[in-house]
């Protein structure tokens, strides 16, 4: 019998000298955890490590500042006059167009911003691969469109003399390039996720940590 076996008469459950450290002595109950030992392969796995997490993430930051970038843009003035009879400056916005002009111009913008912010938050928190890439097809589309909008309220010429273009038309400008950044993002990071998952074992990274895609 080996020497550091547990002598004849020994109480149940003694541990023998020279077992493995942490390892359940005998007559443990079953499912006794051994201490300061785990599987590797089933460790969790930090969220960095999500595949495509990040990318969306950041084009998630972007289509919200993008979005209420544009909402500021509806707001700052586009045009300014010089008012030499008064002696002062009239300026008209988007949203703030003047007396008697018509308001239904903001509608286009002001969907597009709101749409925008949805579309970045359902691009992070769904679990849907179809509505991912829906949101960052969208996201790629107001970003081409956007800042051909504004652009127009930036170089139009015509507004008469001792006018001059104001800040909107820059802001909204950046905003939507802004957008179009998300959009990318979001089709790289939907696009990694998706290859993660196609994998052999899907999305379970290696040593068996698993992630989400």
């Amino acid at each position: 019998m080996p020497a550091d076996y547990p002598a004849p008469g020994t109480p149940t459950g003694y541990p023998a000298p020279g077992m493995p450290t942490g390892y359940p002595p005998q007559g443990a109950p079953a499912g006794y955890p051994a201490q300061g030992w785990s599987p590797p392969s089933y460790a969790p796995s930090p969220a960095g490590q999500k595949p495509g997490f990040g990318l969306r993430l950041a084009a998630m930051l972007l289509a919200i500042t993008g979005g209420l970038g544009i909402l500021v843009a509806c707001v700052l003035p586009f045009v300014n006059f010089s008012s030499s009879s008064q002696g002062g400056q009239q300026s008209y916005s988007i949203l703030f167009p003047g007396s008697g002009a018509v308001r239904w111009f903001a509608a286009e913008p002001i969907v597009v911003a709101l749409v925008a912010i949805v579309a970045g938050i359902v691009l992070l928190a769904s679990s849907s691969r179809g509505a991912r890439w829906a949101m960052a097809g969208m996201l790629l589309a107001y970003g081409i469109q956007t800042p051909l909008l504004f652009v127009g309220y930036s170089f139009t010429a015509g507004f008469g003399s001792g006018a001059h273009h104001g800040l909107a038309g820059p802001v909204g400008m950046v905003a939507g390039l802004l957008l179009l950044a998300a959009g990318i993002l979001g089709l790289v990071g939907t696009s990694a996720s998706q290859r993660a998952g196609a994998q052999p074992g899907g999305s379970a990274a290696l040593d068996g940590a698993v992630t989400s895609g």
